[in-house]
């Protein structure tokens, strides 16, 4: 007894594949946005933010100055540079 394959079973398969390819990227995404910190936040006081930030570039670097930006107010990568590069040239 010999079995053969057809084109529909191949197809077949193939959707059941790309299904299941599509829900695992589906779910992979869903929990990176939900690992993500949240931005409504309270706007930390102007002068505690500048402080602070200086610290931490003294300190560290600019990296980690910009990385304190951020968790700090919830800015983007480039608002946080931007920002920190401001702060150094006063």
């Amino acid at each position: 007894m010999s079995s053969s394959v057809d084109a529909s079973d191949v197809f077949f398969v193939a959707l059941i594949v790309m299904l299941l390819l599509t829900a695992l990227l589906w779910f992979a995404a869903r929990s990176v946005a939900s690992s993500r910190p949240s931005v409504d936040r309270a706007a930390p006081d102007p002068e505690t933010l500048a402080i602070g930030t200086r610290a931490v570039r003294r300190a560290s670097g600019d990296i980690p100055a910009i990385k304190h930006v951020r968790e700090q107010t919830g800015w983007g990568l480039l608002e946080a540079k931007q920002y920190v590069e401001d702060l150094s040239a006063r």
